[in-house]
């Protein structure tokens, strides 16, 4: 997979026209005596060009609870965009603490120790490009560890055929 610094200048002006859609996702995990959630927030607006398609993507957020008693000892959440598709590039600024992950963009800050939540939140915009998408994802997720189990939280939106939505 190719990785881009710089956006393709003329295929975001043409974006800059388009309209900003909220997507949100959302996972949990219930037991007796404690519930662990995962919630995420984007926004993202997409369209296709001449020979590809382009996904621009802003104002990223991550919420990760735990509700029981005391404090989860770790927490380790993160969030990922991918695409699925024909010649997936992705496009992330310098110095925003975003990494390139297999046909998409991962973002996983440090791990929390003593903690009943963490908040990710991250303004940066970051670009997917394909030159056919097929299905376009975006995850929230997290892992808590409690006592000495660690229990895994994930909750994913989708959107699939392209055109409709698709990042």
């Amino acid at each position: 997979m190719e990785v881009n610094v710089d956006f393709q200048t003329a295929d975001v002006e043409a974006l800059a026209k388009k309209k900003w859609y909220t997507v949100k996702s959302h996972g949990h995990i219930r037991k007796k005596r404690w519930v662990l959630n995962a919630n995420g927030r984007t926004e993202y607006r997409s369209g296709c060009g001449m020979l590809s398609c382009y996904g621009l993507i802003r104002k990223t957020t991550g919420d990760f609870t735990y509700i029981g008693k005391g404090n989860a000892k770790k927490i380790k959440g993160s969030v990922t965009w991918w695409l699925s598709g024909v010649n997936i590039t992705v496009s992330i600024p310098a110095g925003v603490g975003f990494a390139p992950a297999g046909g998409g963009i991962l973002w996983e800050p440090e791990v929390l120790d003593d903690e009943w939540r963490e908040v990710l939140d991250h303004p940066a915009q970051v670009q997917l490009n394909a030159t056919v998408p097929w299905t376009g994802y975006f995850t929230a997720q997290a892992d808590f560890r409690l006592g000495s189990t660690w229990h895994h939280v994930q909750g994913t939106w989708r959107d699939s055929p392209p055109g409709r939505a698709t990042i």
